[in-house]
């Protein structure tokens, strides 16, 4: 829809470093206005504000005009850098980084659902035309279906275009439908596995490996680059052999942080893999650990990960609980996340988990404890459970925040349920959503 009006936010006046463009897109009509924030009565014809523009070009240093952009610098901004590309030639040269640093290549359906090509055919003619484009590309996201069923020629096509990504910086590997990777063609996993190895940030989701964790990370994680390492959804047909090789592998790369949300066994070989040196990646810069499953999982694994100095920070949800001595240490990390989301709806197991928490902080050292976040997603919420979680936390020094997860979870019920944070003014609450 097009509006008779272009929106501009000002502080101050027209002069020097105070303007300040926040939202802006042109059309070819003169007599559309200006209207300008925070005086709405100011209005001006779209030619002066052309006319501003080019003062912009001539009289604006480049660090400014950088700055205006950044404000237009997420995915839901990309129409209106297309619209600042169309400007001139100073607008597209900051329009156009931001437009291409983020690309994401899918296949292409028809009206019945299936797969007739993939969007990397089309940017690789795209690049043919403009070749410069692929060293703007630094966050990549690759959905994996459709690549099998390429033509021949399409498949060097797509190879093409991933060689030719020299500067990334974000990968994600996406298999929507749980594609495996054993069936995409040599050349792609090749071209891929090259890419990946240049990234800082890996994610890797949906997607069956034909082998264990260890040569399925070992695959893709070969590069010196990468810091933080992400896999949800993840399955492998060959399990960790349980006896460790001879050979250690040394570290090529060391994490920062490690995401991972997977079934309790590929769990387990995740961090068992990690942990004994059987791939590349190294784990002891690792600040901050995300670990979800969605059923009950055998804890010990992690408890060498919590004994890490240089972590810092824990997320944590287990699926269920099933006795309570499988306890976690949070002896030296500094801000803990706790969730119930990846819980059944039985009350019984949200019961166990507020009770396990509990746990959890009476048996830790919390000396190093800075900021402890509780969500909470369960349906009707036991009180008595809660208040041993509650005296439990109100003997720490700390802010506690509690997520409330509507429309499971009020803001009354939280509030009744942790008075002894409420006494002690160290309760903040949060509601969210599902």
């Amino acid at each position: 829809m097009r509006s008779s009006k272009l929106y501009l936010t000002v502080n101050g006046t027209f002069t020097g470093s105070s303007v300040f463009v926040g939202i802006c897109s042109l059309a070819a009509d003169p007599l559309r206005t200006l209207v300008c924030f925070p005086d709405p009565t100011l209005q001006l014809p779209l030619i002066e504000f052309c006319t501003l523009t080019n003062k912009m070009e001539n009289d604006f240093p480049p660090e400014i005009v950088d700055l205006i952009f950044s404000w237009l610098d997420t995915p839901q901004d990309i129409s209106s850098l297309r619209c600042c590309a169309a400007v001139d030639r100073t607008w597209r040269a900051f329009a156009r980084p931001r437009i291409f640093s983020r690309v994401m290549l899918q296949p292409v359906f028809d009206r019945s659902g299936t797969i007739i090509t993939h969007t990397v055919v089309h940017f690789h003619t795209l690049l043919q035309s403009s070749p410069d484009l692929s060293l703007l590309v630094k966050d990549l996201v690759v959905d994996l279906r459709g690549l099998a069923s390429l033509t021949i020629q399409d498949l060097r096509t797509a190879g093409e275009v991933f060689s030719s990504l020299v500067h990334i910086r974000d990968v994600t590997l996406r298999g929507s439908g749980r594609a495996h990777w054993g069936y995409i063609p040599m050349d792609i996993r090749r071209a891929l596995t090259c890419i990946t190895s240049r990234a800082m940030r890996l994610e890797v989701n949906s997607l069956l490996f034909p082998v264990d964790m260890a040569e399925a990370l070992t695959s893709l994680c070969g590069g010196t680059n990468l810091k933080h390492l992400t896999m949800i959804a993840i399955e492998c047909h060959a399990q960790l052999p349980e006896e460790r090789v001879d050979e250690v592998i040394p570290p090529q790369c060391h994490l920062n942080s490690l995401s991972l949300t997977l079934g309790p066994s590929v769990l387990t070989d995740t961090l068992l893999a990690l942990q004994q040196a059987r791939t590349p990646i190294g784990i002891s810069e690792l600040e901050d650990i995300s670990i979800f499953t969605s059923w009950w999982w055998n804890n010990a694994p992690i408890h060498d990960f919590l004994g890490l100095p240089s972590l810092k920070r824990v997320s944590y949800g287990p699926g269920y609980i099933r006795q309570q001595s499988d306890l976690i240490s949070l002896s030296k990390v500094q801000r803990v996340f706790l969730t119930t989301r990846v819980m059944s709806d039985l009350p019984s197991y949200h019961s166990d988990i507020i009770s396990w928490w509990a746990e959890v902080f009476k048996s830790s050292d919390t000396r190093s404890l800075k900021e402890v976040v509780l969500e909470i997603a369960m349906i009707g919420l036991d009180h008595d459970v809660c208040h041993e979680l509650d005296t439990v936390l109100s003997k720490l020094d700390i802010l506690v925040t509690i997520i409330a997860v509507q429309p499971h979870v009020s803001e009354d019920v939280i509030w009744s349920a942790f008075l002894g944070l409420r006494k002690r003014n160290r309760l903040r609450m949060v509601t969210q959503s599902l």
